[in-house]
């Protein structure tokens, strides 16, 4: 078949291609990341690029999203743009790009001292047990066995279990068969010193896996690793001496068969198929991990273990399990706890016998790296009542104590996201993150110091507030205002104009318009009317909590005081709310230097009684009740009240 060519500008990547194939295969092919919402299906808009020479077929969709003035300048949509039989040059604007998107790396978590320490808990008091001589998930001992003699004629294997008794009285570590193979040749050319690698995620059957001759105990290496939707972080951890060793971080190359669980699911189970959103997580990982490997100046091989949390759907993928019964009623994944798996035979860098552990899930939309995140903030073993509130597509949400857990997911919608929100994107370069409105004046920051080309989630929470504060909407969300200079009414619909067209990297201005106010008012609603159904259930309220911890990306960005004015969080004691930052990799990494930690994530999941939301007969007239800011009973608030007299 004739193959054509196709240049992607501002890059100047040009690539071949096939006549028929999209505009979105053909950039990802290339490594060009562009936003992809919808997985494809023409309905975000978001993939708009722009043709600045050739033609191509765009689809019915593409010319329903886009409005007249685009279609004149030769804007179509990525997803719905296949090629002809001719070579076509693209521009891809700012607004369609991923680059430059903040990733978050860090917990704000206490950091483990040393490796055989409990991980301690964010305000750990006196009221929490102590555990000590906690052990690494994957150690190597060094061994000097004794030559075999006439008297002493023990097989090469049971002179390496017997050295290794001293370490494991009972039970002893049952054999990986890979261990036999070359044993006898391995043994005999180290002179009988050896260094073998030990297992131990289940205390009652650890497990021999790696046989090294010489003295490699110092080079024990895992890696823990936060499987997100949007972006994977992986952390490279000194087994010997419990310390990270480096972090990195990348977008989930997953991301061109859809921005969001539901659009992966969807690919998985449809003409995509699951190999190639396997291959796009194992990748990703594999880039971050040989990068990680290259600066610690350490072979890959001496990696022995890995600590995987991410969502339920992520899990599945990683795993290469089909998540097609996760989307659909009664929403039903194919395991929640999940046995270690060779990491070569599911593609992972490493070691050849090294294993992957998974943290466990909890039900289809609340998963190991929510169960993570309760171990990384010790809420499972305080008196205290906490909430731990992760805000994203959905609102993940865990309250409880030592003595019981209760959690549910909340579609929140992607408004958090900038989804669903007319000048809304992800926090990359140009995303204005936050905003403050004085009298007729917008000050506002944006990431990485770019011109203005959008707004993320943060910064679309700073505006509403601030509107709210200045009396600019009322409580429904409703324009008020109209005598102020920055409200205006386009196509019908108001708005406020946070930054004139002059001022952006677009030359289009970057505005709040009344929908996308109720777009995000049903999202922080769907939040706070989780949290409040999860309280009723255990007959309490918002003033019994002691602590509520925030985590996440979008967390890390939040302004507390504003996230509580618009009715995002309860209004309790600024003092209580903590963000956390990425809790899921703080887990991961408590996990794989401790097989006690470990353990206990499996004893959390287990614990956690999960409510599901849609057919709860509360959460709807909750829900409705959260759709006002910051809500019907504005009592609720009293921080709020005050305020505004």
């Amino acid at each position: 078949m004739t193959s054509v060519k196709v240049t992607f500008q501002p890059e100047g990547t040009t690539t071949d291609a096939r006549p028929g194939e999209r505009l979105i295969d053909v950039a990802s092919y290339a490594e060009i990341d562009i936003n992809n919402l919808c997985g494809g299906q023409g309905v975000c808009g978001k993939c708009r690029v722009k043709l600045l020479g050739g033609r191509v077929r765009s689809s019915g969709r593409a010319i329903a999203l886009l409005d007249k003035r685009e279609l004149e300048q030769g804007y179509t949509l990525a997803c719905q743009a296949e090629l002809l039989a001719e070579d076509v040059i693209v521009w891809i604007p700012p607004e369609s790009r991923k680059e430059g998107q903040q990733i978050l790396v860090m917990d704000h978590v206490d950091e483990i001292v040393q490796y055989d320490e409990f991980p301690t808990p964010l305000e750990a008091g006196p009221d929490l047990p102590e555990i000590a001589s906690l052990r690494p998930l994957s150690r190597k001992f060094h061994l000097q066995l004794p030559k075999p003699t006439l008297s002493d004629n023990l097989s090469d294997l049971d002179r390496i279990s017997r050295e290794l008794r001293r370490y494991f009285p009972h039970p002893p570590p049952q054999i990986h068969f890979a261990c036999l193979q070359g044993l006898s040749r391995v043994v005999r050319q180290s002179n009988w010193e050896v260094t073998v690698t030990v297992h131990s995620s289940d205390q009652d059957c650890p497990q021999l896996r790696i046989v090294e001759q010489g003295d490699r105990s110092r080079f024990n290496y895992g890696v823990a690793v936060d499987v997100g939707t949007t972006t994977i972080v992986a952390q490279l951890i000194n087994l010997c001496e419990g310390t990270v060793a480096g972090v990195e971080a990348s977008h989930n190359r997953q991301a061109r068969y859809g921005e969001d669980v539901v659009s992966r699911m969807i690919f998985a189970c449809g003409h995509g198929g699951l190999i190639p959103l396997h291959d796009a997580v194992i990748s990703t990982i594999n880039s971050l991990v040989d990068e990680l490997a290259e600066a610690a100046g350490i072979s890959t091989e001496d990696i022995t273990c890995y600590v995987a949390a991410g969502n339920t759907v992520m899990t599945h993928l990683l795993l290469n399990l089909e998540p097609c019964h996760i989307r659909v009623e009664p929403y039903i994944p194919a395991a929640n706890r999940f046995p270690p798996i060779q990491t070569a035979d599911i593609g992972l860098t490493g070691h050849p016998n090294a294993l992957l552990h998974c943290i466990p899930c909890v039900s289809s939309y609340v998963g190991g790296d929510i169960t993570a995140g309760v171990l990384a903030c010790g809420m499972s073993e305080s008196s205290q009542v906490s909430a731990l509130i992760d805000v994203g597509t959905n609102g993940e949400i865990v309250i409880g104590n030592r003595d019981w857990l209760v959690c549910c997911s909340s579609s929140a919608g992607p408004a958090f996201e900038g989804g669903g929100i007319q000048c809304g994107m992800r926090a990359g370069a140009g995303a204005i993150e936050k905003v403050r409105i004085d009298g007729e004046e917008v000050f506002y920051e944006t990431v990485l110091r770019k011109k203005p080309v959008g707004i993320c989630g943060s910064g679309l929470i700073d505006t509403v507030a601030e509107l709210f504060r200045e009396h600019i909407i009322d409580q429904r969300g409703r324009f008020v205002r109209f005598s102020h200079p920055l409200v205006r009414i386009t196509d019908d619909v108001p708005e406020f104009v946070l930054v004139h067209a002059k001022d952006t990297d677009t030359g289009s201005p970057v505005v709040i318009t009344e929908d996308d106010i109720g777009n995000l008012m049903k999202s922080k609603g769907a939040v706070l009317a989780a949290v409040k159904v999860l309280l009723e259930n255990m007959e309490m309220s918002f003033r019994d909590l002691d602590r509520i911890f925030v985590a996440g990306g979008f967390g890390a960005h939040l302004d507390i005081d504003r996230a509580v004015f618009i009715g995002l969080l309860p209004d309790i004691a600024r003092e209580r709310i903590h963000f956390v930052g990425n809790s899921s990799l703080a887990g991961a990494r408590f996990a794989t230097l401790s097989d006690v930690a470990f353990r206990k994530t499996r004893e959390i999941a287990g614990r956690m009684t999960y409510l599901e939301l849609s057919v709860h007969p509360d959460f709807m007239n909750e829900f409705v009740a959260a759709l006002f800011l910051p809500h019907t009973q504005i009592e609720l608030f009293p921080s709020v009240l005050n305020a505004l007299k």
